[in-house]
Formats: C-alpha cells, sequence, structure tokens
C-alpha cells in the first residue's frame, strides 16, 4: 500500500486543528454551564426518588392503563362483536357502582336505560354463543 506522506501529514494536521477547535469550543461554552452545577448526581438521584414517591397513584393508574389497553386489543382481536358493545357500556358500569357505593339516587329512565344495555349485552352473548 502506497502513502504520501505529505497527504498523511496534512489530514493529521487538520485532525488536530479540529480536535483544539473542538477542545476551545467545550471549554468556552460546556465547562461554564457544567460549573454553574449546584447539585451533585446522588442528589439529584434522591430528589427524583422522593418525586417517584409522591406519585404512587399516577404510577399505579399508569400501569393499570397500561393493563386495560392491552386487555382491549385483545378483546378486539378476538370478538370485537361482542366485545364492542361491552366496551362502549362502561357509562352503565359507572352508573351501577355510583348506585352501589355512593348511593346516588337513580330515575326510572336511568334503571330502564341499564336495563336495555343488560339485556342488549347478553343476547350478544347468547347469539354468539349460538353462532358456535
Amino acid at each position: 500500500i502506497y502513502y504520501r506522506e505529505d497527504k498523511v501529514e496534512e489530514c493529521l494536521e487538520e485532525f488536530i486543528l479540529d480536535l483544539v477547535e473542538y477542545d476551545m469550543a467545550v471549554k468556552k461554552y460546556f465547562l461554564p454551564v457544567l460549573a454553574d452545577k449546584k447539585e451533585t448526581d446522588a442528589q439529584k438521584f434522591d430528589k427524583e426518588r422522593q418525586t417517584l414517591k409522591q406519585q404512587k397513584e399516577r404510577i399505579g393508574a399508569a400501569i393499570f392503563e397500561t393493563i386495560g389497553q392491552f386487555t382491549y386489543v385483545y378483546a378486539m382481536s378476538g370478538m370485537a362483536v361482542v366485545a364492542a358493545p361491552m366496551i362502549a357500556s362502561y357509562s352503565i358500569v359507572s352508573l351501577i357502582l355510583s348506585r352501589i357505593f355512593l348511593k346516588e339516587k337513580l330515575s326510572a329512565k336511568q334503571y330502564v336505560a341499564v336495563a336495555i344495555v343488560m339485556l342488549g349485552i347478553a343476547a350478544l352473548g347468547l347469539a354468539e354463543g349460538l353462532a358456535e
């Protein structure tokens, strides 16, 4: 392999000049920023850990939301005809739970709506079972 020494020296010289320029830029722009850093990595880690401890409810909600999304995708990939109306009836489930736990008063129309939705879901389940 044939190398021209003058070309190699020229490339090395350019490389060294680039390194010096980079070093000067780092010293000029980044070192003052790093020198102003007030908290250490250990302090920052402790602060993050405290923040996570304060947000336990949010972490739990995120985990349950992820599980719910996976369950939704699984349900829709299998029996979408049955799953879609059941998923859409979440408001009825909320209404029933508010009646049970919060002692909400329901009107006659609301009871009728709950009954119709429940009957519709049961009919879809029976129809799917008979189709197999």
